[in-house]
């Protein structure tokens, strides 16, 4: 569905895109702000009531069925989840996986540091009840715990869910030109035109 959304988005003409956009942020803020008064099981925020873990093999098919994606992919997808350079990070409500989230190195990155936070998901039926930013801190805490300086983030600048999840977790936007040149060449590459990405950085402190 949120795919099908940016379709339509990138179809309208310029003008149309930014009051659409600013409108649905105000929607969502609304949203998140009554959800923080119900408790968790009328669809209130989900902080506290998830247990988090490190995925590994095992996990395949979980990751699989929240991620909605393509089993034919199973063998990489084990083989990402046993890498030593990377880990996947989820959350469950109860016994059901219902976020995900990389920390991986960088990738196509000319100078690239530290470690980036890519490929987050949440389940639609979980979304705007605090995952994210738990996806974002629980990543930090194992970054520390793992010993690496910096964690890295792009967002796109339209994405202010995204933006405030990112802030709420500690981090920052920094101005990385060359960087940012890249991830929009890419952006364009794949045919997302109007994505304008931000680069965000937390310092960690190793434990």
């Amino acid at each position: 569905m949120s795919s099908l959304r940016s379709r339509v988005l990138r179809a309208l003409p310029p003008q149309l895109r930014a009051p659409l956009r600013a409108g649905r942020g105000r929607l969502q803020r609304i949203e998140v702000r009554i959800r923080r008064r119900l408790p968790a099981g009328l669809g209130g925020s989900l902080r506290g009531a998830v247990t988090d873990h490190v995925l590994g093999p095992g996990d395949v098919d979980d990751y699989i069925a929240v991620r909605h994606a393509d089993r034919s992919q199973r063998d990489r997808l084990r083989q990402n989840l046993a890498a030593a350079d990377r880990f996947c990070v989820g959350l469950r409500y109860g016994p059901r996986l219902v976020a995900v989230g990389w920390c991986s190195p960088p990738s196509g990155i000319p100078d690239g540091d530290g470690m980036w936070l890519v490929s987050d998901y949440v389940d639609l039926a979980y979304r705007r009840r605090g995952l994210a930013t738990e996806l974002h801190r629980l990543r930090l805490r194992l970054a520390q715990q793992r010993g690496f300086e910096r964690l890295y983030a792009q967002v796109d600048g339209g994405n202010r869910a995204a933006l405030s999840a990112m802030r709420t977790a500690g981090f920052v936007e920094v101005e990385r030109p060359h960087w940012r040149r890249v991830l929009r060449d890419r952006a364009e590459h794949s045919g997302l035109r109007d994505r304008d990405p931000r680069i965000l950085m937390c310092e960690t402190r190793p434990v």
